[in-house]
């Protein structure tokens, strides 16, 4: 081979390598899809909670604060629908949150009102 052909080799490769990395670096190949998150209920008294997302419907009374993941189950556009009421007239806050499993918060909603209602709607896509 002859030295004008390495060298076309070897700049070959250093473009394939650097343009490899230009799209890494830029995210293009990542996969940027959240597949789980936290869902927080946080309000020092009694409240009720209805959740749907994926298909799924659930009802829960529980008191204080709680914390529970959910896991996404399609591709699609996940929808998570959060209604949950204060079930006393204190003026303490409710309050709801989907988070990032990291903590940053996708969508929240509070009240405090006496038997407060609240109504979430987080699309992730």
């Amino acid at each position: 081979m002859g030295s004008f052909a390495k060298i076309g080799a070897i700049i070959t490769i250093l473009g394939v390598v650097i343009l490899a990395s230009a799209i890494m670096l830029t995210g293009l190949l990542e996969n940027n899809e959240v597949d789980e998150v936290v869902l927080e209920v946080d309000y020092f008294n009694n409240w009720n909670v209805t959740l749907s997302h994926s298909g799924i419907t659930e009802s829960w009374s529980d008191m204080g604060r709680k914390e529970t993941i959910l896991v996404r189950s399609t591709r699609d556009t996940w929808v998570i629908s959060v209604q949950a009421e204060k079930l006393d007239a204190s003026s303490g806050y409710l309050r709801v949150r989907v988070k990032h499993l990291d903590g940053a918060v996708i969508g929240q909603e509070a009240t405090n009102l006496p038997y407060g209602k609240i109504s979430l709607v987080v699309e992730i896509p």
